[in-house]
């Protein structure tokens, strides 16, 4: 096999794999109407974790976990002024961009390790 050869099946190889870098996702600019804003979403997102935890705290009790439920959802939505139906349409949309929604809920579990930490600072303080 001749230089030329080698050079050339190392140049398409090269090309090959720079062409395979992933590409930085980006949004639609502006978004769809009917989408949440990002920065709204992962606060959203944050609450809903709070509720969870709540949710679990009270399904320790045997209590009714489905009507807490919904009324700790009616009041996440209520606060952002959204219904459930444009949340779950934007968390649909969301997830076809894999990277900004792992950088959503990346986000939401830092708010929440703020607030643990605020929580905690407030109660060393009491003591």
């Amino acid at each position: 096999m001749n230089i030329f050869k080698i050079i050339l099946i190392a140049f398409f190889v090269t090309i090959g794999l720079v062409s395979c870098k992933q590409k930085a996702i980006v949004l639609p600019d502006p978004l769809p109407t009917d989408i949440i804003s990002f920065d709204t979403m992962t606060m959203i997102m944050t609450d809903c974790y709070i509720a969870e935890g709540g949710l679990k705290q009270i399904q320790l009790q045997h209590e009714n976990v489905v009507q807490h439920a919904n009324l700790f959802y009616y009041n996440i939505f209520l606060k952002y002024k959204v219904t459930f139906d444009q949340y779950k349409t934007s968390l649909v949309f969301y997830h076809k961009y894999p990277p900004i929604a792992e950088e959503m809920y990346d986000i939401a579990i830092q708010n929440l390790s703020v607030l643990e930490s605020e929580i905690k600072e407030k109660e060393e303080n009491k003591n």
